[in-house]
This record gives structure tokens, sequence and C-alpha cells, in this order.
């Protein structure tokens, strides 16, 4: 994309007008990739052009500073098949997607380290967890590159179903800062 926009009417990619149909796919629970282009293909078919993909941390991290993306794990196939179908791509890479997966998708061995307050709240208030904010940083430095520089990325999502009262400005702003730290430039 070499200009993506808004204004009072629609999202404007490159000066043209564009209404986005965007249509989730979990490839995560399509245990097969040989799959993926067949059901990429439907969504196309079905008159969507975006593909709207959540990246399950605890999918692709069995334990701390591991990470798998291979076979059923291979997100840079995943990217080149959409890319290769003409679709854009939200990418939401929490690090909580909830996608009525376990833990929102965070790791089990995040969640069981006492040490770690996921999404920095603790008995429901905001408290700063570096040692989480360091975890999400690992956690997209290894997801990042397959998609950061996609010239059809529109957006990206920085966690999912965050709503308190306030909102937390100083966590979202810390999630927002790393993500352009790490490249991106899209909304």
């Amino acid at each position: 994309i070499k200009q993506l926009a808004f204004d009072g009417y629609s999202c404007l990619i490159n000066g043209e007008r564009v209404i986005i149909r965007s249509a989730s796919f979990h490839y995560f629970r399509l245990p097969n990739p040989r799959l993926w282009r067949e059901r990429l293909l439907r969504l196309k078919q079905a008159g969507y052009n975006t593909v709207d993909l959540y990246l399950c941390w605890s999918f692709h991290s069995p334990s701390a500073g591991q990470y798998d993306f291979s076979g059923v794990r291979d997100l840079a196939h995943l990217f080149q098949m959409g890319e290769e179908l003409d679709l854009w791509m939200i990418v939401r890479p929490g690090p909580y997607i909830n996608a009525e997966v376990s833990g929102g998708g965070l790791p089990e061995w995040l969640l069981s380290n006492p040490e770690v307050v996921p999404r920095c709240r603790k008995n429901g208030n905001h408290t700063n967890s570096p040692l989480f904010l360091e975890m999400v940083e690992e956690w997209w430095r290894s997801v990042f590159p397959f998609f950061v520089n996609a010239p059809d990325l529109l957006w990206v999502q920085i966690e999912n179903e965050y709503a308190t009262q306030n909102m937390e400005p100083d966590y979202m702003q810390a999630l927002v800062a790393m993500a352009k730290r790490l490249g991106a430039t899209c909304p």
C-alpha cells in the first residue's frame, strides 16, 4: 500500500475509495495448510477483499523463548497465499486475541508465571508489568517480520476485546510504541 487514508465516507487506498469486506480466518483451527488456499479462495469468491488474521501466541510458543513457524504453523506460507490471492490483510497479533481460545491465546507458560501480570491488569486495576511487556515484545519480534512490510497490510490490531473504564492509555500506548519500533507504519 503506497497510501492509506480515511475521510468522512470511506477508506482510501492509493487514492481510491475501497469498502473493506473482511472475513476472519483462523489458520490455527485448520489442521492442514494445504486447505488454507482453498478456504482463502472461498472467502474471495464470496466477495471478501480482506482477510482478518489472528496470530495465536500459544499455538506458536510451546515454552518460553521457543517459537514454531513450520508445518501447520507456517506463517510465511499463509501470508504468501493471502498476497497471491490479492487479499488485503488485517493482522491481529495480540498479545491477547480471545478468538474463543484458552487464555485468549496467551501461552500457558506465560499465564503460569506468577511474576507476569498479563495485560498489565491486576485485581481489576492497571499495573505496569515490564516482564509481560518484555515477553510480548519477544513474541512480536518473532511474528512482525512475517507481515509488517507486506504490500497488502491494512491494519495491525493490538490487543483484542480490551475495554476498561480508563482503557489504560499507558499500556495501550506502550503497545503502539512497540509496534512502531518493530516497523509498523500502518494504523
